[in-house]
């Protein structure tokens, strides 16, 4: 029976999802990456609960540029990464990366907390960034303004908590915006 028989709705008004190729979360053993490579899809306009997560996610570039001026990093916003592994060609665009002396920030920004930010941080920018730059130590964060009953992660409600906290896989910045 399909979905329009069982609302009682002609078959013309029943809206299929549209099917998208789910995101590489897990990097394989890497050949190459390379930083700093231009955007390889055109831009593209959101709506709805995307759209309010790119103003959220653009609301975090005024404070993190103050915050890693004050310390004198660097900021990278939106930078993309091409990589090749053993299931071929791939893009990676970590939301925020923040290189302080001998720390390189990975920030991954999430209007409501979801385990992906989590997933993509710990499998795919975090191998890139290793590979990219193996000397640096990584403080990966996921940065979000709501939280959910099964939020995981070291809360934090600044950055600068990180140094006083023991090492942890993935902070919890709960961010207002």
């Amino acid at each position: 029976m399909t979905a329009g028989a069982i609302l009682n709705l002609p078959l013309s008004r029943v809206r299929t999802p549209k099917r998208r190729r789910p995101p590489r979360a897990v990097v394989s053993p890497l050949a190459t990456a390379r930083f700093g490579v231009d955007s390889p899809w055109p831009k593209v306009r959101y709506s709805g609960s995307r759209a309010r997560g790119k103003a959220y996610e653009r609301s975090l570039v005024k404070p993190l540029r103050c915050w890693s001026n004050a310390r004198k990093a660097s900021l990278e916003v939106g930078p993309w990464i091409r990589f090749e592994d053993i299931n071929g060609l791939g893009f990676a665009q970590p939301d925020f990366l923040i290189f302080d002396d001998d720390l390189l920030w990975i920030l991954e920004a999430k209007l409501t907390d979801c385990p992906e930010a989590r997933d993509q941080l710990l499998g795919l920018y975090a191998p890139l960034c290793h590979h990219l730059w193996p000397k640096l130590v990584q403080i990966p964060v996921v940065v979000t303004k709501n939280l959910v009953s099964g939020s995981k992660g070291r809360p934090i409600h600044k950055l600068e908590e990180v140094f006083g906290l023991p090492q942890q896989e993935v902070y919890l910045w709960h961010f207002f915006g």
